[in-house]
């Protein structure tokens, strides 16, 4: 998946927390972390309502791209399984709705996050009021994605090993059972583990009718890859923590010199009773915080509300010295993911200096303040800084002082999600006030800022904030009267009092070293975007734009990636809102041109309701076929055969519910021969969801309930992918409930006719039932694939395979790495296959000689899988991440890569292979193109005979445009700009993230993309 955003410079593609998405010339901010809540937006007055209609805005927050929430919608004669993407909007009659956010099961693996985790929602019900002539806008937000084999550690436990801060091991009840090797327990802080856990299960036998279970800390990543949270997390104090201290609590001897009735000197440092320090840990509270596996990046917001105290008991003369006073907490929290809490910890180290040259006199100055951290590691975005919120300051006593003095007290913040053995997500700061004053001068009380870093370790890498500069902003200033109590100034000052009194405590100041608001890139150019086709063909580049809706004003027109059979047939759907309502449009590539329809409705359905379509699916021949839905949720499918388009109703299980087919689709694949499959789910008739499987053959639709494996419960099954090959071979994926109350990932086939279900095979040395897969992939003249993990119980580690079907048999090896490939580095995506028999899956490794991030591609036939490693680019840099390869043959191959700088810039590299030759470019940029500047945003695909083409984007003369880079059989890679239909404005062609084209035979390929229109 490709994370290109447009051009900061002309020489690297940066990618950071602002940035333009594809060459949309429309600015979208990234958000890092998502509220905790379905929040409910304000109705808002519309006038493209018939009577008695609102409309309903849907939103999510919190999934990794490509998944979508799923919930269920019940109001006024309406019970309704959805499936919610950005900017899904539904007419709804008038009235109160409850809306019940589903948990997500993730069908697409990648990186930290498991195929098969689960998203949880922050809140999981809401209630809706629908008004007429109104739209309401609804965020449905997910707290977090908590991986398969993360458990809650039990609650009964009978003891620990080693470290309660990094246990070892856990004594466990028989009645507990005996933990599977890779399991990951997960506690938040309590007595008994104040840090909380986070630990993996290496190993676990039985020790006289105890589990001995050996642990291994683990970062939070491992556990939960995704994690969202904005909101107001106070930590509180553990039992038998401290959040006070004085200079009396000092760990130092108390020897007392004598030097004279009213003065103290220095003699080693040894006297701290002298000293009036005092620091008191008011609050420290949690403000944000998210971390997500991929792209690596985390984020953290904490603010510390403290009081503090500078000063002397007693005249003193003379020191120069430095304390380490107390460490105050630990503080505790969590943070709950569905059934489990992820711990938050804070401590605070508190120093304390005196150094007087001369003689001060009785004094404190007092200061309460909130110091807040933010710091931010990863891809993305690097940075740290602490700003200053809220500072109170008073004296007391009558300062006077002969010479100069220098007062100082530092609490150095030590906090983290996850536990600190675990290499998780921590953060380190030091801050605290400093007292300067000296002779002839005012005093004055300066917060110094001094330093900040905090990192995270994400699937094996380390990032680290930038270096964090110094600040010694000034909060308070005065003392330039010996009889008063040194009425201060400046932001926070509070009044001056009598002589041996104080001033009482001032008011709010502004924060002081917080960060101005971010300046964003306006977009240029006006006037109307739409969606458009761009088509290779004869070795030329056309684009023509999708229908306009007929009923009026449409609303957020888009496109779904297109697909083509193997004969010179392509389809795109694109779709808009009308009032509110989904429509959809076929648009269909046959005989050199493109020919386009409004989407049929089945037989006998409701009249003037709205549609919503999903990706087509192409057989070798001319079979197209389109999952959707219409009217209240009610299934469809759109099938292209003989030249002319047809919908039908969803047929469902027996068991479904009677008022129709309420259903949701996840995917759909067609094989050689014209066999379709599409799994989903429905809601039967016991109001609970179920997996099924539609399926082509013969020209009819027909529909089962998933099958589950033998040992698992009946009607759990939960399916996410789908890839055909020859005749009637079709692989579904998905996971399943198993009488041992866990959730194992499983396979369908279709078997003459007959869909069967197995556990996910694992090579020989693999623990039984540890299988996890990706999506498959299936070529119609080669092997069906899937990449996934287990369990080695050579090794005791988790392990990537590959599994191949040849001959309706599965064969499961261990993953290979490249040459001088270091052993247990590699990481891989998802698999693809090609029309001529060949699959490939991209990842990355580490070499032996050492450095991280090279990239590989594993190339699989049906006879054999070979690892080949990448070249380097021309600097030498690691990879940020890679997409999914295509490949023409064994031969020829095409994969992009992000690779990233020692200064984290990100940018778009081309490796492709002819005649198994690898080279790596940076990407090409048309003719008048700044070089360096050209990016790409999608993955690659490739025609049977040798043609690929890969959409992204350039610079030129201060503008960004859309490009497309071409490879002819044989040949080089060569840019062009953006095609642009008659209607659209010279230049303005452009291609969004994550672009996926798609090719048939003689070098046809197609691309959507946008362009500005004329009118």
């Amino acid at each position: 998946m490709r994370q290109w955003a447009g051009f900061a410079s002309v020489t690297r593609r940066i990618v950071s927390a602002s940035m333009w998405l594809g060459l949309t010339r429309r600015p979208l901010r990234l958000s890092l972390a998502a509220p905790l809540a379905i929040a409910v937006a304000l109705s808002l007055p519309s006038l493209a309502f018939g009577s008695g209609v609102g409309r309903l805005v849907l939103t999510t927050s919190g999934l990794p791209h490509g998944d979508q929430a799923v919930a269920i919608l019940r109001g006024p004669s309406r019970h309704q399984l959805i499936r919610i993407r950005n900017g899904r909007a539904m007419k709804l009659p008038g009235g109160r709705y409850s809306l019940a956010a589903k948990r997500v099961v993730i069908g697409r693996g990648h990186r930290g996050v498991q195929r098969g985790a689960i998203a949880y929602p922050a809140k999981k019900k809401a209630s809706i009021t629908i008004k007429p002539n109104s739209a309401t806008k609804v965020v449905v937000r997910y707290a977090g994605v908590v991986n398969k084999g993360v458990r809650s550690l039990p609650n009964r436990i009978l003891g620990f090993k080693g470290s309660r801060s990094n246990p070892k091991a856990v004594i466990l009840p028989l009645s507990a059972g005996l933990p599977r090797r890779g399991t990951i327990f997960v506690s938040a802080p309590t007595r008994a583990l104040p840090h909380g856990l986070i630990s993996k299960v290496t190993g676990a036998r039985n020790r006289g009718g105890k589990i001995l279970t050996l642990l291994r800390a683990v970062p939070v990543s491992a556990a939960v890859p995704s994690l969202n949270f904005v909101g107001n997390l106070s930590l509180r104090p553990a039992t038998g923590a401290t959040n006070e201290t004085t200079a009396s609590s000092a760990s130092v001897s108390r020897h007392r010199p004598f030097a004279g009735p009213e003065a103290w000197q220095s003699s080693g440092c040894k006297p701290p009773k002298l000293v009036k320090f005092g620091a008191h840990l008011d609050s420290v509270e949690l403000r944000q915080a998210s971390l997500g596996a991929w792209p690596p990046q985390m984020q953290m917001t904490l603010a510390i509300r403290t009081t503090e105290s500078l000063g002397v008991a007693a005249i003193a003369v003379g020191i120069n010295c430095d304390w380490t006073l107390a460490e105050l907490g630990p503080y505790q929290g969590a943070i709950p993911v569905g059934p489990v809490v992820i711990p938050v910890y804070a401590t605070v180290p508190v120093k304390a200096g005196v150094h007087i040259n001369g003689r001060l006199n009785v004094g404190t100055v007092n200061v309460a303040s909130t110091t807040v951290a933010t710091a931010a590691a990863g891809v993305r975005e690097n940075r740290a800084s602490l700003s200053q919120q809220g500072g109170n300051v008073w004296t007391s006593g009558a300062l006077s002082l002969s010479g100069s003095a220098k007062l100082g007290a530092s609490a150095g913040l030590q906090a983290g999600i996850g536990i600190a053995k675990g290499a998780n997500v921590h953060l380190e700061a030091d801050f605290g006030p400093e007292f300067d004053w000296s002779s002839g001068h005012d005093c004055e009380l300066r917060l110094n800022l001094g330093s900040l870093s905090a990192g995270v370790t994400i699937i094996g890498k380390t990032f680290n904030t930038p270096s964090f500069t110094p600040l010694h902003p000034r909060i308070w200033s005065g003392c330039h009267s010996a009889s008063g109590g040194g009425g201060g100034s400046g932001p926070g000052g509070g009044g001056g009092g009598g002589a041996g009194g104080s001033g009482p405590p001032g008011g709010e100041g502004p924060g002081i070293g917080e960060e101005g608001p971010g300046g964003e890139e306006t977009p240029t150019g006006s006037g109307e975007y739409r969606v458009m086709i761009a088509t290779l063909s004869g070795g030329t580049w056309n684009a023509v734009a999708v229908p306009r809706s007929t009923e009026g004003s449409e609303e957020a027109p888009g496109a779904k990636e297109p697909a083509c059979t193997n004969t010179g047939t392509c389809v795109v759907v694109s779709g808009y809102y009308v009032s509110g309502t989904p429509h959809s449009w076929l648009n269909t590539y046959s005989g050199g041109t493109w020919a386009a329809q409004e989407a049929p409705l089945p037989l006998g359905g409701p009249p003037e309701v709205g549609e919503a379509l999903g990706n087509p699916a192409c057989a070798a021949t001319a079979v197209c076929v389109v999952p959707g839905s219409y009217h209240q949720g009610y299934g469809m499918i759109e099938t292209l055969a003989g030249g002319s388009w047809s919908a039908i109703a969803a047929p469902i299980p027996p068991n479904g519910l009677p008022n129709g087919g309420v259903v949701d689709y996840w995917s759909s694949a067609c094989s050689s021969t014209a066999v379709c499959v599409i799994p989903g789910e429905y809601v039967g008739s016991d109001n609970e969801e179920h997996g099924m499987i539609e399926t082509l053959t013969g020209g009819t639709w027909h529909s089962v309930e998933a099958p589950v494996p033998t040992g698992g419960i009946a009607g759990t099954a939960r399916l996410r992918g789908a890839a055909c090959g020859s005749g009637e071979i079709c692989v579904v994926t998905g996971s399943y409930w198993g009488n041992d109350t866990e959730w194992h990932d499983m396979i369908a086939m279709l078997h003459s006719g007959t869909w069967e279900a197995i556990e996910v095979p694992i090579p020989s040395d693999g623990a039984p039932g540890s299988g996890s897969v990706t999506e498959p992939a299936c070529s119609w003249t080669g092997p069906c694939v899937l990449v996934g993990e287990f369990g080695n119980t050579s090794t005791e580690k988790d392990e990537v395979m590959i599994n191949r079907l040849v001959g309706g048999i599965w064969n499961s090896v261990l993953a290979p790495l490249p040459e001088h490939g270091s052993a247990g580095t590699g990481r891989w995506g998802e698999p693809t296959c090609s029309a001529g028999g060949t699959c490939a899956v991209a990842g990355e490794y580490e070499r032996e000689e050492g450095g991280y991030g090279a990239v590989m591609v594993d190339v699989i036939t049906n006879s054999s899988i070979s690892s080949i490693g990448m070249p380097d680019d021309a600097y030498g840099f690691p990879s940020a991440g890679t997409g999914e390869p295509a490949c023409v043959s064994s031969s020829e191959c095409v994969v992009v890569s992000d690779r990233h700088d020692y200064n984290s810039l990100v940018y778009s590299w081309i490796d492709s292979s002819v005649g198994g030759i690898w080279t790596s470019i940076e990407p090409p940029v048309p003719t008048g193109g700044i070089a360096g500047s050209g990016g790409v945003s999608g993955d690659p695909a490739c025609s049977p005979d040798g043609t690929c083409v890969l959409a992204g984007g350039f610079r030129q003369s201060g503008e960004n445009h859309g490009m497309i880079a071409t490879r002819s059989a044989g040949s080089g890679w060569i840019a062009t700009g953006a095609p642009v239909p008659s209607q659209g404005v010279e230049k303005t062609g452009y291609f969004e993230l994550h672009n996926k084209p798609a090719c048939s035979s003689g070098g046809l390929c197609v691309v959507v993309g946008g362009f500005e229109a004329t009118k």
